[in-house]
């Protein structure tokens, strides 16, 4: 079961406000990942239920509930919620085939079905953003120094939040050209607060790779040295992907991140 990460949450205080004497949004998601942190299940279900029929369109609040009830063997709500969370357009393929919450339901026709609808709305969007990463190049910036007989260490920038590769190039590039190190600094294409935001692992993870691809094609950099920094939450992705992918990394430098166990490996990223 995975708690609602940051930019799913402000998604869910973007809709309409509850009735009247309701408990509020933000008290229901604080409960639940309360009880949900002190295995105080039914409660959390109670929770994860209560804002799931509140919004009829969240597809991460069916996903939770599918999740909840299937951990409390309640199989028949639980196919039922991820059934739901398949109509209403859940795309989150990574923690339907790993969660392990989910493995009393697994396997089962209703699943199943769910199963293949959330892939192919993650395959149109996964096809959608690799078009969208067409249109945008990341900022960079290179060290005079840097030739291909003598290639520097690339730096690859994951900004915050609301920032955008620019912003990353600018906070950064003094010690890079301090360093002598190469820097590519790419936006996360995903609108939000004015610049964009990582939300999406299999997409991030797509954009990170495809950059430091096309660095190594493009630029005098050496691709036994790249460097993974990131921000805010940049640094919430540097830290999990530099466990997944140790081999493609000299080093992780997070920056005001934190690291989260339950996100590793997920779609959502925090």
């Amino acid at each position: 079961m995975r708690t609602l990460p940051v930019v799913c949450w402000l998604l869910v205080f973007l809709v309409a406000a509850a009735p009247a004497g309701a408990q509020s949004d933000r008290s229901l998601i604080a409960r639940f990942d309360r009880a949900y942190a002190d295995g105080k299940f039914e409660v959390a279900e109670n929770a994860a239920e209560t804002l799931a029929e509140r919004h009829p369109t969240s597809s991460v609040w069916a996903f939770n509930a599918a999740c909840i009830n299937s951990r409390l063997g309640d199989l028949e709500d639980a196919k039922t919620w991820i059934a739901a969370a398949a109509d209403r357009g859940f795309q989150g393929v990574r923690s339907v085939e790993t969660d392990s919450d989910l493995d009393a339901i697994r396997g089962t026709p209703e699943f199943e079905a769910a199963l293949a609808m959330i892939k192919a709305a993650a395959r149109a969007r996964m096809e959608e953003f690799q078009a969208e990463a067409g249109t945008h190049e990341p900022e960079v910036w290179v060290p005079a120094s840097a030739s291909a007989e003598a290639p520097v260490p690339l730096v690859i920038a994951l900004h915050g939040t609301g920032g955008d590769g620019k912003g990353m190039l600018r906070a950064l590039k003094g010690v890079c050209e301090e360093m002598g190190l190469a820097i590519v600094a790419p936006d996360a294409l995903r609108p939000a607060s004015g610049g964009y935001s990582w939300t999406y692992r299999d997409e991030t993870e797509w954009l990170i790779f495809k950059t430091i691809d096309d660095a190594v094609r493009e630029l005098p950099v050496d691709p036994a040295r790249v460097i993974l920094v990131g921000f805010s939450q940049g640094a919430n992705i540097a830290m999990p992907i530099g466990i997944d992918y140790p081999d493609r990394f000299r080093a992780i430098v997070p920056i005001a991140g934190h690291y989260e166990a339950q996100f590793v490996h997920l779609d959502k990223v925090a």
